[in-house]
């Protein structure tokens, strides 16, 4: 079956072989969609609203032709052995798969919604889409999840290419399911990834460092980073963070007000040897600030600081 269509359909309750989805209209569905062969997304959207769209073959997808989890609804992915996209979004102008690695052929259920839902402690400094990812029965060992988003989805406090912790909400509190150092992101500004191994499902969300929880709380110091000073550090506007490091790296850095809100995020490449980063807080209202500095080999000595 096609549908080429320049206005959208709605389709009622159906189970069917093959599916071509080929016209700018798309498709709403009005009950429950099963494709029992091959799904081919070329140009609309399958819009799902409270009904679930159900794959037991091949499919693709794209930013231009995918499907929409814009409520209720969700696609069900049945026996997935082999790495499986997941073609979805929130709305027609929002693309944000879920690649399924190691799926043990189990039955994934997926969906994505903008929002942060249930809410985490700086939502500010997340992606703002809440993804759902759930197994039909538990795997025997951790699957790979990548998770898709645009830098335009990141809420303002963030920063897309920073740094990022995943967190999977597990029906009572969020549980940080990426390693202690926080994941880099890859891939370009209409398509970063992020990739965490985990057994736990449920909602999941992405976010820099201490969306979930405050940096400090990582375990392992980096020992390659020798001296981290403010000078000084008791600032009208600005001040200079001095780093002195035997190698070359990444830093990604986090201010926290005494409210714990992060209120600053910001990355540099250090060389090794000394680096003078300026620092300006002229922004900032009069208060104590926590600075803090992470790498991926862990983190560095917290700074405190007070603007006058």
């Amino acid at each position: 079956m096609a549908f080429k269509g320049t206005s959208n359909q709605d389709i009622a309750a159906m189970t069917i072989g093959n599916l071509i989805m080929n016209g700018t209209g798309g498709i709403t569905l009005a009950g429950n969609l099963t494709v029992g062969n091959t799904l081919i997304l070329e140009n609309g959207n399958i819009t799902l609203s409270s009904h679930t769209l159900t794959l037991n073959g091949s499919f693709n997808g794209s930013a231009a032709s995918h499907v929409i989890t814009n409520g209720t609804g969700s696609v069900v992915v049945n026996n997935v052995t082999a790495t499986t996209i997941v073609p979805v979004g929130p709305d027609a102008a929002s693309y944000n798969p879920v690649t399924i690695d190691n799926g043990q052929g189990r039955n994934y259920t997926v969906r994505v919604a903008t929002g942060i839902n249930p809410a985490i402690p700086v939502p500010g400094v997340a992606v703002n889409r809440t993804w759902t990812v759930t197994p039909n029965t538990a795997v025997v060992t951790p699957v790979q999840l990548t998770l898709q988003y645009n830098d335009t989805h990141m809420n303002a406090q963030g920063s897309a290419t920073a740094t990022m912790q995943v967190g999977a909400h597990n029906g009572t509190a969020w549980n940080i399911i990426s390693p202690a150092a926080g994941l880099v992101p890859v891939g370009a500004p209409a398509g970063r990834r992020v990739t965490v191994s985990t057994s736990q499902f449920g909602p999941l969300v992405v976010t820099n460092i201490g969306g979930i929880n405050i940096p400090t709380a990582l375990p392992t110091i980096d020992q390659d980073i020798t001296s981290v000073v403010l000078m000084p550090n008791l600032v009208q506007t600005s001040t200079v963070l001095r780093v002195k490091t035997t190698r070359a790296t990444r830093i990604d850095w986090m201010i926290v007000d005494m409210q714990g809100r992060v209120v600053m995020n910001f990355s540099r490449q250090v060389a090794a040897g000394q680096t003078d980063i300026p620092l300006n807080v002229s922004r900032f209202v009069n208060g104590t600030y926590i600075l803090a500095g992470f790498t991926q080999k862990g983190k560095l000595p917290v700074l405190r600081f007070v603007k006058m």
